[in-house]
């Protein structure tokens, strides 16, 4: 990009450089000052920080070296614990159980600050298959107190994770706010939401949060991704739902790559791409495709498919998509307005903004220099994560979706279920199930009072579904089921030693009261 140093120029920095990218029309980006940064071997991987990189930004030595043992100790504390579960398979390869990286893991100091510090962590062998690179920035202002929120970023096609620190403001928005930055890679430069980067992700964003109890705010988890990467951003984020793991509070999405199969129509450059990934092309694997996707669409029209999308379980999350007018690649720009239109029929927190300003003053409209990546820092830090009471869920998996666990029928396909919880009323409705087996509910995290609680079933696809209250103490002292008293070992079963109460629903319609 015009006036932007190259990597080789910019590992010799000795003075603070303010941004000199050219801004977009009708924006205007805070320009912060950057510290000074050691000599930099990308090839060899490492990084050699200079020692007047330490003292000439205020950083004492003490404080880096402390920072760098904290990081070190505590990753390594919690990746070198293995954790379990069922293997998944994407496309063509096997990705392994969703475990913790247990090899020892490399760390690169990449620039020192007053208020923080930059590191590279390389975690070589991931149950993956795919090694995992992400850069963390770790705030250790005395500004800023308390738990910390935590910016994800999602880098754009052929790029990596040094996108963030080369080529946006957004480490520097980090250390002005005092939030931790993370900016992973992915598994792969061209990784288009495959199962294999979401899983890299989810081991970074977890070993992270591990290592830094009581440091960051687990209601303030924000992702902004440009490209590709706000298509990966937005299909993790409906993915990746677990109360227990890291949700995303927010999402920002800068022209994304959305839908896997359009992209695979209309851009023959990519087809080689998606085939590694999801075994084959749209027509021979279209789940994989649409696992990947939070919307699909007519590869001729480029409209909406009709049907259930995986986007439908951002109706949550709030997310703000933004495009240029002169962006020159059409195709990205139709998929984030598919992707609007199609949130825009839930009820939830959507934004969009389209960039009318004349752009040809960029060397390049189809950038990060397009977006005014302050003000979207501003409408994230207004976001913060609370739990829905309703909504329509699109599960791709057995895992754990906001207040419940989903099991489903059959693998490789979506589970759909309208729910709700009233916790004032002791209600939970889970109806018009598709391809669901059970649904587990962990009794202490819907929070309800003491009291009878109602269960409403019902399956759209005709089949049986069962239904677990987990976390029950004591037997029910009466379960009824649509208005009659139900019967143990047919209708409902108790079992004391995993204390959980079993709910055998048929295909119909079903109204359970359990009385404790």
């Amino acid at each position: 990009m015009m006036g932007v140093p190259s990597r080789s120029q910019k590992a010799t920095w000795s003075v603070p450089r303010v941004r000199d990218r050219p801004l977009a029309p009708g924006f205007s980006v805070q320009s912060l000052a950057m510290g000074e940064r050691g000599t930099v071997d990308r090839m060899k991987g490492y990084v050699s920080p200079s020692c007047s990189a330490l003292g000439g930004v205020g950083t004492s030595l003490a404080e880096a070296v402390g920072t760098v043992v904290a990081l070190v100790v505590l990753i390594a504390a919690w990746c070198a614990s293995s954790g379990t579960a069922v293997a998944q398979t994407s496309g063509t390869h096997q990705i392994g159980a969703m475990s913790s990286p247990t090899d020892p893991f490399q760390l690169n100091p990449v620039q020192y600050y007053a208020t923080g510090s930059l590191f590279e962590v390389v975690f070589p062998n991931m149950p993956s298959g795919f090694q995992e690179k992400f850069l963390i920035y770790i705030p250790i202002d005395s500004v800023h107190l308390g738990p910390r929120p935590v910016l994800t970023v999602f880098h754009p096609y052929g790029q990596n994770h040094f996108d963030a620190y080369d080529d946006t403001d957004l480490i520097e928005e980090c250390r002005a706010r005092g939030w931790f930055c993370i900016a992973p890679l992915g598994a792969s430069k061209k990784s288009f939401s495959s199962l294999e980067s979401q899983q890299n992700i989810e081991i970074v964003l977890r070993c992270v949060r591990q290592a830094f109890p009581g440091w960051i705010d687990p209601t303030r988890y924000y992702a902004i991704g440009f490209s590709m990467g706000a298509g990966d951003a937005a299909t993790y984020a409906a993915r990746h739902l677990d109360p227990w793991k890291p949700i995303f509070a927010g999402i920002f999405l800068h022209t994304g790559s959305h839908a896997k199969a359009y992209e695979w129509n209309t851009n023959a450059g990519v087809q080689w791409v998606l085939e590694f990934w999801f075994g084959g092309t749209p027509t021979q694997a279209p789940f994989r495709y649409a696992q990947a996707s939070t919307v699909e669409l007519n590869p001729l029209t480029g409209m909406v498919l009709p049907g259930p999308h995986l986007g439908r379980n951002l109706h949550a999350v709030p997310s703000n998509t933004y495009v240029a007018k002169d962006d020159p690649l059409v195709d990205l720009k139709k998929q984030a307005k598919a992707l609007v239109q199609y949130m825009f029929t839930f009820p939830g927190n959507f934004d969009f903004a389209e960039n009318t300003a004349d752009l040809s003053a960029l060397p390049y409209a189809h950038s990060w220099d397009a977006l005014d990546q302050t003000a979207a820092l501003d409408w994230l830090a207004g976001h913060q994560l609370a739990l829905p009471t309703e909504g329509a869920l699109r599960a791709d998996r057995d895992d754990q979706y906001w207040y419940f666990r989903i099991e489903q029928d059959q693998t490789d396909a979506f589970t759909d279920v309208d729910w709700r919880v009233d916790v004032a009323a002791n209600e939970i409705d889970m109806t018009n199930t598709v391809n669901l087996d059970t649904a587990r509910i962990p009794y202490d995290l819907v929070g309800f009072a003491a009291g009878p609680v109602t269960v409403r079933t019902s399956s759209a696809d005709a089949t049986a579904d069962t239904f677990v209250l987990d976390g029950i103490a004591s037997a029910p002292s009466a379960v009824q089921v649509n208005g009659n008293l139900a019967t143990t070992g047919v209708d409902f079963d108790y079992d004391p030693v995993a204390q959980k109460v079993v709910l055998y629903g048929g295909a119909q319609i079903d109204v359970w009261t359990v009385t404790f």
